[in-house]
């Protein structure tokens, strides 16, 4: 595992050093992660966010293979949820195709029909999310860039973990939906409220020493590179 002394940031300045990996870093070049400090207690981690530490030394399993995570940059994480947003939509459009060959030519009269297929929508989304979290670390957007999902400290993610990460997007989109057949203010107000949450969590990709999204602060996540 990678030990970085903040004091020793001079050094790195005038000539790069070896880890223990073979890896070579000069200022700058140490990828943000959960490193041991010099100096720390041992079996304990910090997070390096490339210039620093950030808070104070937390338990830690002693292992590079676990501890060391290699924090994913925003512009691959927003390209990952793009296309995950392709996969959305065609998801909600299979669940609007199969609940209009259910009802067939009945219409929608009232806002629970007017609801039910953006519901529908956002529980197979959910599903979508969470299985493919829980079984393999990441989405196809994030396998397609490369990413994974991990726990702060770069252990596999569990169920439990994966749902609770989806907590937000199933509760936001659950809501939208349910706005959405009742009137169209309320529908605008919902789409809005939700559009809040997204925006909030691209602002947080930048400006987070971690780049945590809200739903990775409820789980207690990280996205870092494959």
């Amino acid at each position: 595992m990678w030990s970085v002394d903040p004091r020793a940031r001079s050094e790195w300045s005038e000539s790069p050093k070896d880890d223990d990996d073979g890896m070579t870093y000069s200022t700058g070049q140490q990828p943000p992660g959960w490193y041991h400090a010099h100096g720390d207690p041992p079996g304990t981690q910090r997070f390096w966010d490339g210039t620093g530490w950030v808070g104070a030394p937390q338990p830690g399993s002693g292992s590079s293979d676990e501890a060391a995570v290699n924090i994913a940059l925003p512009i691959p994480r927003i390209a990952a949820r793009a296309i995950d947003w392709i996969l959305w939509l065609a998801i909600r459009a299979g669940a609007a195709a199969f609940i209009g060959y259910v009802a067939g030519s009945e219409s929608a009269d009232t806002w629970l029909d007017r609801a039910l297929i953006p519901v529908l929508g956002v529980i197979l989304i959910s599903i979508y999310e969470i299985s493919m979290v829980a079984r393999s670390g990441a989405t196809v957007g994030k396998m397609a860039m490369g990413l994974k999902v991990v726990n702060d400290d770069g252990t596999a993610v569990d169920l439990s973990t994966a749902m609770f990460r989806v907590l937000p997007l199933l509760v936001a989109g659950l809501i939208e939906a349910f706005l959405f057949g009742r009137a169209w203010w309320l529908a605008i107000l919902g789409l809005l409220g939700f559009g809040l949450l997204i925006v909030y969590s691209f602002v947080m990709l930048f400006t987070d020493s971690a780049r945590r999204t809200p739903w990775d602060r409820l789980a207690g996540t990280l996205v870092a590179r494959r």
